[in-house]
């Protein structure tokens, strides 16, 4: 399909979407946010489970032991547990002591808890519900983990997919006269592109783009999905961005890019 679309003639600098600072920051962002989740669980979670792992088969109703305050709370069928717990050591000594776990099941109106420890170690306080729902909440907590290592891996692996993609680019058109050349939109999100280029000569080749958001595609032919995308007469194929700053444009190139397209299309 023959362009009529003004391109520079000089070598262009291009900047493919997934080099910049921004897309760095966000993808570290990302992970440590997913990291920070994994060990708020840990910490949370998996620190009752291994306490209560040392009591499971030798706890007992604890002296004079009450819950002071605490609640259940459903989100589905997950189930969310907190409370103060209180109880009299052999010696007299007040204790006190937070407990908080997580399990699956369905809701119901209440959950009655009774505090329970260990007379070997009464100082650790927990409650029957805990104890009596342990393998539960230590599946639970190993789904949730898992999936939020899914989580990070899959956020790793899109960040250095998407650096290494831009850097090929980056390699194969930057410091170069770059030609016009159709590209179909498959499917536009608001920071992924799906997008097909190639023809019946040379096969067709599918990729997905990270982009900023916000970012807008130069359309050659709405009805058909067509925007306007470059390349070095190789198979590399970079879509261009309505603002120009993929391919490094000056204003002025880049208003003689716009005016070269036809009315209805021009931003």
């Amino acid at each position: 399909m023959p362009l009529s679309v003004t391109l520079p003639s000089r070598p262009l600098r291009v900047r493919p979407p997934g080099l910049g600072l921004r897309n760095i920051v966000t993808s570290l962002f990302r992970a440590l946010l997913i990291s920070g989740l994994f060990l708020f669980a840990i910490h949370m979670l998996g620190a009752d489970l291994v306490g209560d792992a040392r009591v499971l088969d030798r706890a007992v109703p604890a002296r004079e032991g009450r819950l002071v305050d605490g609640s259940c709370r459903n989100k589905a069928v997950l189930i969310s547990c907190s409370a103060r717990l209180s109880a009299r050591a052999p010696d007299g000594t007040s204790l006190t002591r937070e407990a908080s776990f997580v399990f699956i099941a369905w809701p119901r109106d209440s959950y009655p808890l009774t505090v329970v420890a260990d007379s070997a170690q009464p100082s650790y306080l927990t409650t029957d519900l805990a104890l009596d729902r342990f393998g539960n909440r230590a599946v639970t907590l190993a789904v949730a983990l898992s999936g939020l290592l899914l989580l990070l891996s899959r956020a790793l692996v899109r960040s250095l997919t998407t650096w290494s993609n831009a850097r090929r680019l980056k390699s194969a058109l930057d410091g170069r006269r770059l030609i016009a050349t159709p590209l179909e939109l498959q499917k536009r999100g608001s920071r992924q592109w799906r997008i097909v280029s190639g023809g019946l000569a040379t096969g067709l080749r599918r990729s997905i783009w990270t982009v900023p958001a916000g970012s807008q595609p130069l359309y050659l032919d709405r009805g058909r999905d067509l925007i306007l995308g470059v390349s070095a007469g190789g198979p590399e194929v970079m879509p261009v961005d309505a603002e120009g700053r993929w391919l490094g444009l000056t204003g002025a190139e880049r208003d003689a890019l716009l005016a070269s397209l036809p009315p209805q299309l021009r931003r």
